[in-house]
């Protein structure tokens, strides 16, 4: 009797390890599902991310453009008031 059942001796620890080897695994798949949804939500997030990207690289363009104007008409400015090219110049008052 104690031959037949030698085979089956082991089968307590041997459910137990895969029991914890289950609880490991199922541990695992938690986690990635996690993952998973935060990869899904940041995926979703993506284009409208880049839209506003977008947006705002048009936005400093023109600010850029805007600065220049105003830089080119400060120089112009400054030319013609040091060269006096104004016209007028006050002498008839």
């Amino acid at each position: 009797m104690q031959a037949a059942l030698e085979p089956y001796k082991n089968v307590t620890a041997e459910m137990e390890s895969l029991r914890i080897a289950l609880d490991m695994k199922g541990d695992e798949v938690r986690r990635l599902r996690t993952e998973n949804n935060r990869l899904a939500t940041e995926n979703e997030e993506l284009p409208r991310s880049r839209e506003t990207i977008t947006k705002l690289e048009r936005k400093v363009e023109n600010l850029d453009a805007i600065i220049n104007i105003k830089s080119d008409y400060e120089k112009y400015v400054k030319s013609r008031v040091k060269t006096g090219g104004w016209g007028g110049g006050g002498s008839g008052q």
